[in-house]
């Protein structure tokens, strides 16, 4: 059986009243939060290997169309060995402020890289699909 506790008109009023207050303080500030870019708008990727299925990978995420409100992925970060790959990387970017790694696991701990696509040799797929998954990181990978 359930019990209904009687609230008085005095009582009511003065809840609804601190009720409407607090809602009114926390849409003053509303518009500033709306009007801020959402981090989720666009997405930076880091490309790890850049050889020849890595140079072709690139150049979709690079070439990929920027909507307004719609997520789009941008190549924030390219990382090889071989320094004619990591040239060709930057080259295909199409982002002047790319960030270029050696190490892979530097990549990794960049705040600004939020997936990883993944072109390297067979043998390296699984500890570097690991390391990206433990760094946080969403990860596309062919095999």
């Amino acid at each position: 059986m359930r019990s209904c506790k009687r609230i008085g008109r005095r009582r009511f009023i003065l809840k609804a009243g601190k009720g409407a207050a607090a809602l009114a303080a926390m849409s003053a500030g509303a518009p500033a939060v709306l009007a801020a870019k959402s981090p989720n708008e666009e997405i930076g990727v880091g490309h790890i290997g850049l050889g020849v299925r890595g140079g072709e990978l690139i150049q979709q995420v690079a070439g990929s169309p920027r909507h307004e409100g719609i997520e789009s992925a941008k190549v924030v970060a390219v990382c090889d060995v071989y320094k004619p790959h990591l040239q060709k990387g930057v080259e295909r970017s199409n982002n002047p402020s790319v960030r270029t790694y050696v190490d892979y696991q530097e990549m990794l701990a960049d705040k600004a890289v939020d997936a990883v696509v993944i072109a390297v040799p067979d043998h390296w797929h699984s500890q570097m699909v690991i390391d990206a998954a433990n760094a946080g990181k969403d990860i596309y990978i062919e095999k």
